[in-house]
């Protein structure tokens, strides 16, 4: 008798918490905007010469994809400022960078997984040609829809 109320508690803890894990992987445990352009802003800046002296402002999540509600995905932009070969500040340019993020195996526990793809800022010199090409692709990634 002992036993079978033993086996009882541990199957009942059991699907109560298998319950708390499923409810809580459903409900909130998913990527946040702040969390992607906070991440977005960390991949370019390691793109750069200098990664502790970018200045970042105007930042704003543009979001392209959302696949459930575990799923989120877009592109973080803005402008940045950071130091040339010279040491000297070169002025704020545009930038955009996709990122992506999803819960991992449905269980919050187990953290976000992030990724970056698509990265570019709009050039300042060079032809004609080049700059019109660069702001058209940040115009595309970066236009509210």
């Amino acid at each position: 008798m002992k036993i079978f109320r033993f086996r009882i508690v541990i199957v009942s803890l059991l699907i109560f918490t298998i319950a708390i894990v499923m409810f809580s992987a459903i409900s909130g445990f998913r990527p946040m905007d702040y969390q992607l352009e906070k991440y977005g802003i960390s991949a370019f800046r390691q793109a750069l010469k200098d990664p502790e002296s970018a200045q970042f402002r105007n930042i704003k999540l543009v979001k392209s994809e959302q696949k459930g509600g575990l799923y989120k995905g877009g592109y973080v932009c803005g402008e940045f400022n950071a130091k040339n070969g010279f040491g000297a500040y070169g002025g704020f340019h545009r930038f955009y960078v996709h990122v992506g993020a999803r819960t991992r195996f449905l269980i919050p526990l187990f953290g976000i997984t992030h990724w970056e793809s698509d990265m570019g800022f709009v050039k300042e010199n060079g032809s004609l040609d080049e700059k019109i090409s660069s702001l058209k692709s940040f115009i595309d990634r970066c236009a509210q829809p």
